[in-house]
């Protein structure tokens, strides 16, 4: 069956907003990305500009006459970034051009690490937004969280770090928001669908690396999800060892093996059990965790051949991963990432440890720019509501 032209148009509509999420751009730029005729692209950015979305101003350079570009109007709306995770509930107010607003958080001590905690957190951090007057309307909100989390039910189904289990946030914002568009997902897909948006061409392993290990995995310019909506990749998780007792019950977890706490352990002689680490990090353990970072810049031998010993587990789980996946590229990043050597290490140890026929031609890169968590809610959020948002627009 033809699509109709109001659907075509529509979706032009919604496409030339995504163009202009990367950046502002020149009529010629736009006409070539997307690949639409002059009376077209016209016609889209008249009624864009109409509903108030996008305006045109000039461009201005050194030299030469400024040219006229189109960029999102920074008050087309708002939108709300929210992380929850093992130190607090952080929230973050975007306008349309990307620029903070205003943030609220509520740290979280070992004590509130529970169901119970985190929603008293939680509300604590919407109650804050939903007191401020915003000028724009709200497109939607994004919350992401560490561990399995069910982006159908709004729901975290499991994060062992944080001590929560079936946890429903959006009937939490619900009660407050009462029917805003609400995204639940995990923190390191949040930032795979920045990721998969900025380079849709390159299927991409994301992995966080820290006192946790998470990965992400973008598979045609799509965060992907084997079961719809759950997310996946939970390799902190996966076991690799008969030995090692981690904070979430099972035995040989990667991240007791290779995360930041098996450095601690190993470098400063650490006692304490992965459970009563995870408990007291904030409270007892961050200035050893913040010292081995600023050794690690610059590690000397000794520190070196810890991390080497660490990473030797880590590397054969993303070497399988690797001969699974097929990734073009591997991308670390997260708090312990302190220097482009880990990458160089694990690439080394990969290729020590798996024929490259198998794993497949792949680099591992550093991402040193590190976006904020809700940044990537907050994106996320507003790829998955921009549709019927333009909708609700033309509708008035």
């Amino acid at each position: 069956m033809p699509r109709k032209t109001e659907e075509i148009r529509h979706e032009n509509l919604v496409r030339l907003i995504h163009r202009l999420l990367i950046g502002d751009a020149s009529r010629g730029e736009l006409k070539n990305s997307l690949k639409l005729g002059n009376s077209t692209l016209s016609y889209l950015i008249s009624e864009l500009n109409d509903l108030g979305l996008i305006e045109e101003k000039k461009r201005i350079y050194r030299l030469g006459r400024p040219s006229q570009v189109v960029g999102l109007r920074e008050d087309a709306w708002n939108v709300i970034g929210i992380k929850m995770g093992r130190e607090g509930v952080s929230g973050v107010m975007f306008d349309a051009r990307g620029r903070k607003i205003s943030a609220f958080s509520r740290p979280i001590l070992s004590y509130m690490r529970s169901n119970e905690g985190y929603a008293e957190a939680l509300k604590d951090v919407l109650a804050y937004f939903h007191s401020q007057e915003a000028e724009s309307p709200l497109l939607g909100m994004g919350v992401c969280s560490s561990g399995i989390v069910d982006s159908h039910k709004g729901e975290i189904v499991y994060s062992p770090v944080m001590n929560v289990k079936h946890l429903n946030v959006y009937t939490k914002i619900k009660e407050i928001f009462g029917e805003v568009p609400v995204f639940v997902t995990n923190d390191v897909d949040s930032l795979a669908t920045f990721e998969a948006f900025l380079n849709p061409r390159k299927d991409t392993l994301l992995v966080s690396y820290g006192i946790g290990i998470g990965a992400s995995y973008i598979h045609r310019g799509r965060v992907f999800h084997p079961v719809q909506g759950l997310s996946s990749f939970e390799i902190g998780h996966t076991v690799v060892k008969n030995e090692g007792e981690c904070y979430c019950g099972q035995t040989g977890c990667l991240e007791y093996h290779s995360s930041e706490y098996a450095i601690l352990r190993e470098y400063f002689g650490l006692k304490e059990s992965f459970k009563d680490f995870i408990e007291k990090e904030e409270e007892v353990f961050r200035e050893k965790l913040l010292e081995l970072r600023k050794k690690a810049q610059d590690p000397d031998n000794e520190l070196k051949g810890i991390y080497k010993k660490a990473f030797k587990e880590l590397a054969v789980v993303l070497g399988n991963l690797s001969i699974l996946l097929k990734p073009v590229r591997v991308v670390l990043f997260g708090e312990g990432v302190v220097g482009d050597w880990m990458a160089q290490l694990l690439f080394e140890q990969i290729k020590e440890r798996f024929d490259p026929l198998m794993a497949g031609d792949f680099a591992i890169e550093v991402e040193h720019r590190l976006r904020l968590w809700e940044e990537g809610a907050a994106f996320a959020a507003i790829l998955k509501f921009l549709p019927a948002y333009i909708s609700s627009k033309r509708v008035k």
